[in-house]
């Protein structure tokens, strides 16, 4: 192919694939030399079009008349977005302005009179799309239609995120009273494909992760539109999709649902139908149990479930404790691995705090749990009663077989009003599941359910480390890696006179167990790592500041923070748990 005209070999290009680019460019020295302007288009696009937003008008045309070329040197750009930002939904042709992101995080839009854009050329390459779309109804063809005439950027902006060919990831940013268009026009068009088997847009097969409702600020809540369930489901339904995050979750929906056959039916989500691996939900507003159930049902092999409250939330009671009985029917009841609650003192449950740690019995391979230690204590209790009534109970002999230990039997409730020491020892032993390798606790010994637990003669929490030594020397939890138990100790509302859990400590130590505590503070080297919350760092196209890799996730909120203090005694931190003479009893215990 030596001698070809520079003219042909452009030529060429203008009938390859970007992928084929590269391939032509590398057959012989000639060619090289001449595909120059070619691979210099490449060299740039991967460079600054990698992650790609809305934020400049002049960027969503620039993109959409890209995907409009899936050949030659106009499809470069297109092919190079591997990750798409939505930071707002425009709805005339004078909000086609830039979209202004303060340090402080705030969307605001620049306000200029006469903002210049090209309406026209948008307007012709958005209709060669809709001419060639299909819709399931005449009433969303003219709703496109209008929206491209009148300036509304949803419908085009969904054209730019199907015509993606290898796009894996898109951020919805959390805005004030904004539903984001594009959203909704993505629903529509997932919907054609399952409903009417049109196939799939090449954008929805490449796409991997989603999220919905990324915080860049502290919100003002009241003005935070809800997030709705169809959404959700409709995103669960892209054909390889595996994390979704979805803030703001109102489940509500319009009509009655009778069960969970109607919910199926009405969402478009039928048991195990999606890829799904991670779904992160944050905030759930509103709960219908038809709903959940189905969401739960969709996945084939989930691995993570994450649920985060809110402060406003917290006294909207949404059945926590049916989450592990729908998983543990469903088809994740083999693959789930992590099921954690962040911010857990803002969601409630009917007939527990969470829900009763005996349920996750059902999920097999379960690794990373958070718990609460009240509903640790009540289910004892229950269970103590049973077996002494002989009503339901438990065959001893099965259990301390199973477990393998002499030490550690089931207890035998020696009142019916409250259990005690010894018995809630035995129940984190015989009640947690065996699979566990991560565990987080939370709650108090006491709070409102005080009555339910006598710990006599015992210190505060020294019952709780009784119990997590009993677990690792009980050889029932082979897989255990690490306990978190900091989150109880940084709910104390004073310094305390002693340090906590000194005997989980040392033993952890002994076995190799990471016990992390306010002041002890192992390196986390478990595979199973905590699941974070996407927050304004993800917003690339934001540029608010670098994320910092020395930041770990917190166990009991999901948020990025640093590490912060060792736990060297005397700083603001360290003083604020235990008090100066707590802290050098204890270095002086540990050498």
């Amino acid at each position: 192919m030596e001698g070809l005209a520079s003219e042909l070999v452009e030529n060429i290009y203008q009938f390859l694939e970007p992928s084929w680019h590269y391939n032509l460019a590398r057959t012989c020295r000639s060619l090289y030399q001449s595909s120059a302007h070619i691979l210099r288009l490449h060299a740039a696009a991967y460079e600054n079009g990698r992650i790609a937003s809305d934020r400049e008008p002049s960027d969503i045309l620039k993109l959409l008349n890209s995907v409009s070329h899936p050949t030659g040197a106009e499809a470069i750009e297109a092919w190079h977005v591997r990750e798409y930002e939505v930071w707002g939904s425009r709805e005339s042709w004078r909000e086609w302005q830039q979209w202004r992101v303060d340090p402080d995080g705030s969307i605001l839009m620049e306000t200029v009179d006469n903002p210049a854009i090209e309406a026209d050329r948008i307007k012709s390459l958005a209709n060669s799309f809709l001419r060639e779309f299909t819709f399931t109804t005449e009433t969303d063809h003219d709703m496109a239609r209008n929206e491209i005439e009148t300036g509304g950027d949803g419908f085009v902006k969904m054209l730019i995120i199907s015509g993606l060919p290898r796009l894996t990831a898109l951020r919805f940013v959390e805005k004030e009273r904004d539903l984001h268009t594009s959203l909704e026009w993505m629903w529509k068009a997932v919907s054609n494909s399952v409903a009417a088997s049109i196939p799939w847009p090449i954008g929805f097969i490449s796409l991997r992760s989603v999220a919905v409702g990324v915080v860049t600020r502290n919100p003002t809540d009241s003005n935070m539109a809800d997030s709705r369930a169809k959404h959700l489901a409709m995103l669960l339904r892209l054909p390889n999709i595996e994390e979704v995050y979805f803030r703001n979750l109102n489940m509500r929906t319009d009509g009655d649902i009778e069960d969970v056959d109607d919910a199926q039916e009405r969402f478009q989500l039928p048991a195990a139908c999606s890829s799904v691996k991670r779904i992160i939900l944050d905030r759930i507003r509103d709960d219908s149990w038809s709903f959940r159930e189905a969401l739960l049902m969709a996945p084939s092999a989930l691995e993570a479930l994450v649920i985060r409250g809110h402060p406003e939330n917290a006294d909207e009671p949404m059945d926590s404790d049916m989450i592990p009985v729908c998983l543990a029917d469903s088809s994740s009841c083999q693959s789930l691995r992590r099921f954690t609650i962040y911010r857990p003192d803002y969601v409630n449950s009917h007939h527990s705090r969470l829900y009763e740690p005996g349920l996750l019995q059902g999920l097999h391979n379960l690794g990373l749990v958070s718990l609460c230690i009240q509903d640790i204590i009540l289910e004892a209790l229950g269970e103590a009663r049973n077996q002494q009534s002989d009503e339901g109970g438990i065959d001893e002999s099965e259990y301390i077989q199973e477990m393998g230990i002499d030490d550690v039997s089931l207890p035998h409730c020696t009142n019916d009003d409250f259990i005690n020491h010894d018995e809630l020892v035995a129940a984190f032993v015989w009640l947690l599941p065996a699979s566990l390798e991560v565990l987080v606790l939370w709650g108090q010994e006491t709070d409102e359910y005080g009555e339910w637990f006598r710990r006599g003669e015992y210190e505060e929490y020294e019952t709780i480390d009784d119990a997590i030594v009993a677990m690792m020397r009980s050889g029932r939890f082979k897989k255990l890696k690490a306990v978190y138990l900091n989150p109880i100790e940084e709910n104390g509302s004073t310094p305390r006179e002693k340090v906590l859990f000194q005997k989980a400590i040392e033993e952890g130590r002994n076995r190799g167990v990471q016990i992390h505590t306010v002041a002890n503070h192992p390196e986390e080297d478990h595979m199973l790592e905590f699941v974070p919350i996407p927050d304004k760092y993800d917003m690339i196209t934001g540029s608010m500041g670098d994320w910092d890799e020395s930041w770990v996730v917190h166990p009991f909120t999901g948020e990025w923070t640093s590490p912060g203090c060792l736990g060297c005694g005397e700083c603001e931190i360290c003083s604020r748990h235990y008090t100066r003479s707590a802290w050098e009893n204890f270095h002086n215990l540990c050498g």
